[in-house]
C-alpha cells in the first residue's frame, strides 16, 4: 500500500509542477499576457476571448498568484517521510484513501504539459508585435479552457484540503490503537471531536465516528432477529451521528444506539451460528466466535 500512496503523490506532484510552469511561464510574459491568452483561442475562435474577456484574465491572474510553492513543499516532505519511515495501516489507509479522491491527475498533467509545450513554441516577438502565427493547435483552446476553469482551480484546493486532513492526523503515523480524549466538562472535547469529523466528513462520508460517553443504555422489546446488513446500515447511521443532545435528532439517536448495537450483535451471531450449523461437518472447518461471544468473554 505505501508504494501506491507514493505514486499518487509523485503523480500529484507532477501534476502540480506543470501548473507552477504554466505560472512561471505567464508571470514572465506578464506585459503581453492578454495576447497570450488570446492567442490560445486564435485557432478555435478569436471572439470567444474578447467574448469573455474579464472572466479569462481573472481566472488566469487568479493562478498566476496561487502559493502554490506550500503544496509542492508538503507533497515533497510526505513523500520523503513515507520513503523513510515506517507508518501502521491505519495511517495508511488513511492516506490512501484522502489520495483516491482525484485520479485524473494523469490525464491532466498530459494536458498541463500539452500547453507548457505550446507556450515554448510561440514566438514572443510577433506577439509582442502583432503579427500573426501560422501555428495549427486544435486542441490548446479546450485544453486551456477546461484547465483555467475546473482542473487546476478545483485541484489545488482540493489538494489543500487533502493536504491539511493529514496534517490533522500527525498523531496516528506510529500509532494502533484509537485515540482518548479526556478532559473536564466544557473544555473542549467535543468541539474539538466534531470539528475534524466535520473536515474528513466532506471529504469521506462520515469517515470519522466520534462517539461520546455513553450513559442511556435502552432496548426495546425485539421479537424478530434482523438481517445482519440491515442490522449494520442502521447501526452505522447512528453510530456516524453526533449524539451530544444538541437537538431532538440527536436524542433519538443517542436514545437508540444501544438498541441498533445490541441488534447487530444479534444478527451477526445468528449469522456465525447459521454457518457454524452448515459446516461443523467439514473436517477443515474452525469454528469462529461472534462479536457478541467476544463481548459476553471481555
Amino acid at each position: 500500500m505505501k508504494t501506491e500512496i507514493i505514486n499518487k503523490l509523485k503523480k500529484q506532484l507532477d501534476y502540480v509542477n506543470n501548473v507552477e510552469i504554466l505560472q512561471i511561464y505567464w508571470n514572465r510574459h506578464n506585459d503581453i499576457i492578454e495576447k497570450i491568452i488570446a492567442h490560445y483561442f486564435s485557432f478555435s475562435n478569436s471572439q470567444n476571448y474578447q467574448q469573455s474577456k474579464v472572466h479569462y484574465d481573472n481566472l488566469v491572474n487568479d493562478i498566476r498568484f496561487y502559493e502554490i510553492n506550500q503544496i509542492k513543499i508538503k507533497i515533497e516532505a510526505l513523500i520523503r517521510e513515507l520513503e523513510e519511515t515506517e507508518n501502521v495501516i491505519n495511517y495508511l489507509e488513511l492516506l490512501n484513501k484522502q489520495l483516491s479522491q482525484n485520479n485524473q491527475f494523469d490525464h491532466q498533467s498530459n494536458q498541463l504539459k500539452s500547453i507548457n509545450d505550446f507556450n515554448k513554441n510561440i514566438n514572443i516577438d510577433n506577439l509582442k508585435n502583432n503579427i500573426t502565427s501560422t501555428e495549427v493547435n486544435n486542441n490548446i483552446t479546450s485544453q486551456f479552457i477546461s484547465n483555467i476553469e475546473n482542473y487546476i482551480p478545483n485541484n489545488l484546493k482540493k489538494l489543500t484540503e487533502i493536504l491539511s486532513n493529514i496534517e490533522m492526523f500527525d498523531l496516528l503515523k506510529s500509532r494502533n490503537e484509537n485515540l482518548i480524549l479526556i478532559g473536564a466538562n466544557g473544555s473542549g472535547k467535543s468541539t474539538f471531536s466534531r470539528q475534524i469529523k466535520k473536515n474528513l466528513s466532506n471529504n469521506f462520508n462520515s469517515f470519522v465516528a466520534v462517539i461520546p460517553a455513553q450513559k442511556t443504555f435502552n432496548v426495546s422489546t425485539n421479537n424478530t432477529i434482523p438481517l445482519k446488513q440491515q442490522a449494520l446500515s442502521s447501526f452505522r447511521e447512528s453510530h456516524t451521528q453526533d449524539k451530544l443532545f444538541k437537538n431532538t435528532n440527536e436524542m433519538q439517536y443517542a436514545n437508540s444506539e444501544f438498541e441498533k448495537m445490541i441488534n447487530y450483535l444479534i444478527a451477526e451471531f445468528q449469522e456465525k451460528a447459521t454457518k457454524t450449523h452448515y459446516n461443523s461437518d467439514k473436517t477443515d472447518f474452525k469454528k469462529e466466535n461472534s462479536i457478541l461471544e467476544n463481548v459476553i468473554e471481555i
